[in-house]
């Protein structure tokens, strides 16, 4: 009797390609969406050249998304986006879950290496910072305390905006 050698495929990870192309649905019309009305973001885009782009994507061929500077603020391009002058790269679809999910923070992110960033360093630092800004609208105060070393104190303010983004940003993109 001949033995038959069976050929073993790796599995395609459904549900964290899935949650991480969510998570970059969320995070790319949020930070459109926050461009738009939070201070501290339009200063940090005021800064960047117009017609900036920046790409995140998950290597070797995952999902993407992309913004692109436009009038003052960012416009989410989704995964139109085939170039940039910013492009940061997860090593791999368990690093970009892992980094989505909020169960490692962007420092230990890059400290464990599962990122890397092509393109001006500085801006980079900039791009992260505006990411610092949005999470606590993002997330509970219990998540933001392991990603942010400090949490804004919740006011009306800050209520208001995280309703907003919930309830026009993410869904409609404005």
């Amino acid at each position: 009797m001949e033995k038959v050698a069976t050929i073993v495929l790796p599995g395609t990870k459904f549900f964290k390609k899935f949650t991480v192309k969510t998570v970059f649905f969320i995070l790319g019309r949020s930070l459109a969406s926050a461009s738009k009305f939070e201070p501290r973001i339009r200063r940090e885009v005021a800064s960047w050249e117009e017609g900036f782009s920046i790409m995140m994507k998950v290597l070797p061929s995952g999902p993407c998304l992309g913004w692109k500077k436009e009038n003052g603020t960012l416009i989410y391009m989704g995964s139109k986006l085939k170039k940039a002058e910013l492009i940061i790269n997860f090593k791999n679809l368990t690093s970009a879950f892992l980094l989505m999910t909020p169960q490692v923070g962007v420092a230990e992110g890059f400290a464990q290496h599962r990122m890397t960033v092509i393109g001006d360093l500085a801006k980079s630092i900039s791009f992260n910072r505006c990411l610092n800004i949005l999470l606590p609208y993002l997330y509970p105060d219990f998540i933001c305390k392991r990603l942010l070393k400090e949490i804004p104190e919740m006011k009306y303010e800050r209520f208001y905006r995280m309703m907003y983004l919930y309830l026009i940003g993410i869904p409609l993109g404005l």
